[in-house]
C-alpha cells in the first residue's frame, strides 16, 4: 500500500498520466472521424452485398422450381448439413460430460483419452467445446438457409404448376 501511495505522489507518475491521457485523447478525435468513415463504407458495402445475396437466392429458387431433381438434390444436401449439425451440437454437449465422467470413474480414462481431451488445460477445452457450439449454430443456420430455399422452391413449382397446366417441370431423366 505504501508503495502505491508514494507512485501517485510522484510528479513523474502524474506528468506521465497526463501527457498520455492527452495523447489517447488527440488521437481518438482523429481516429474517430476516420473510424467513422470506415464504418459508414462498410455498411453500404454490406447493404450491396445482402442485395446481391438475396438476388442470388431468387434466382436459385426459381431455376430449383423448374428442375424438380436438382430440388430433390439440394433437399438431400440440406438434410447433409442437418446431420452435421447435429453430431456437432452432440460432441459440444457429450465430450464435457464425458471428460467430467472420468473424474469419478477412472476405468473409463481409456475412452476419455481416445475421444476427449484430458492433456489439454480447461480452459483450452472449454474453448474447444464453444468453438463447437459456434459451430453447430453456424451449421443450423446454413440448414435453416438451405431447407427453406427448397420450400420456397417447391412452392413456387406448385403454383406454377397449378396457373400453367402446359407447364412441363424439367427432370434430369427426361432431358437424356
Amino acid at each position: 500500500m505504501e508503495r502505491i501511495t508514494a507512485e501517485l505522489t510522484s510528479p513523474e507518475w502524474w506528468f506521465t498520466v497526463v501527457i498520455a491521457g492527452l495523447l489517447v485523447s488527440v488521437l481518438g478525435a482523429y481516429a474517430r472521424d476516420w473510424i467513422g468513415r470506415m464504418l459508414s463504407s462498410l455498411s453500404t458495402r454490406m447493404a450491396v452485398w445482402i442485395r446481391s445475396r438475396r438476388v442470388q437466392r431468387r434466382l436459385t429458387v426459381r431455376f430449383l422450381s423448374r428442375n424438380v431433381d436438382l430440388l430433390q438434390v439440394e433437399y438431400s444436401r440440406s438434410l447433409v448439413v442437418l446431420l452435421a449439425m447435429i453430431s456437432t451440437f452432440a460432441l459440444s454437449f457429450v465430450l464435457p460430460a464425458w471428460d467430467t465422467l472420468v473424474h469419478f470413474y477412472p476405468q473409463a480414462d481409456i475412452i476419455v483419452s481416445a475421444i476427449g481431451m484430458p492433456q489439454l488445460p480447461r480452459s483450452a477445452q472449454l474453448i474447444f467445446y464453444g468453438a463447437l457450439l459456434l459451430q453447430g449454430l453456424a451449421l443450423w443456420n446454413k440448414f435453416l438457409s438451405r431447407y427453406f430455399m427448397c420450400e420456397r422452391a417447391r412452392r413456387l413449382g406448385i403454383r406454377r404448376r397449378r396457373s400453367n397446366r402446359s407447364f412441363k417441370p424439367t427432370s434430369l431423366r427426361n432431358a437424356a
